[in-house]
């Protein structure tokens, strides 16, 4: 893949929405199997707290980066030529995503939300991808490695063969069971996508794309739902500060 980019103690890759979706579809034509993941401030949060978290990159042949935090900073430190369009949130990456998949008529399987929450997926999909094949389960289960129940939820992607199994549980939870069970299921291309499809099936409000070009869907959440994210948009950014820290003097 393209070269990585170090800041803030992690790394993601140099590439833009375009390259992604290329590499997805090439993947894809090669029969090959990739692990993709993103990186944001949230996610960086997690990453120095939990190694098992951690770790899960180090199976992941793509990461690209989720949060503008991460690109400006970049600009800032002047690590590699760095551009605004090597932010790429799943608002922007699934349409296109799916709107190849839809061309090639290939198979998706999604994993996450409650219980029947995919039939709203289903629904979505079949109005503006129809050609999209699809299966799911819901992502209440024990996600504990070789669990019954995650035994249960294997044998049921491996029936079907997808060619993208989206896991939208939450981080830390998808990216551990991805990186827990990924050399057991037989699909292509997995991604973590958190919340992402609560957004497209209108089970919660998705922010204007003018918001996404001034880098502030985290505040149009926070206010939003301020319960459920001010610890991550108001809290977890000051523990990084350590980090931006150590790449000043590492520039210098």
């Amino acid at each position: 893949m393209a070269d990585r980019i170090d800041v803030l103690g992690i790394n993601y890759d140099r590439v833009n929405l375009n390259g992604l979706i290329m590499f997805c579809v090439e993947t894809i034509e090669r029969n090959q199997k990739s692990i993709i993941l993103n990186h944001n401030l949230h996610s960086i949060f997690l990453f120095h707290k939990d190694a098992d978290f951690a770790n899960c990159f180090n199976n992941s042949v793509l990461i690209h980066a989720d949060g503008m935090p991460l690109i400006l900073w970049a600009k800032f430190l002047k690590r590699n030529q760095v551009s605004r369009d090597y932010r790429i949130t799943y608002v922007d990456l699934l349409p296109e995503l799916f709107k190849e998949m839809n061309k090639r008529r290939l198979k998706l399987f999604f994993l996450g939300g409650p219980p029947n929450f995919g039939e709203r997926v289903n629904e979505f999909l079949g109005v503006h991808y129809p050609e999209i094949n699809f299966k799911y389960e819901h992502g209440f289960f024990d996600p504990t490695k070789n669990s019954t129940d995650s035994q249960k939820v294997i044998q049921s992607i491996n029936s079907f063969h997808p060619h993208v199994t989206l896991v939208g549980m939450g981080m830390p939870r998808q990216e551990k069971w991805i990186s827990d069970h990924f050399t057991l299921i037989e699909t292509n291309i997995f991604l973590a996508g958190g919340a992402c499809m609560e957004y497209f099936t209108g089970a919660v409000s998705k922010p204007p794309r003018w918001i996404g070009r001034f880098s502030l869907e985290w505040l149009y959440r926070l206010i939003e739902s301020p319960k459920r994210y001010y610890f991550r948009y108001l809290i977890e950014p000051f523990s990084l500060i350590p980090y931006f820290f150590k790449d000043v003097i590492s520039r210098k």
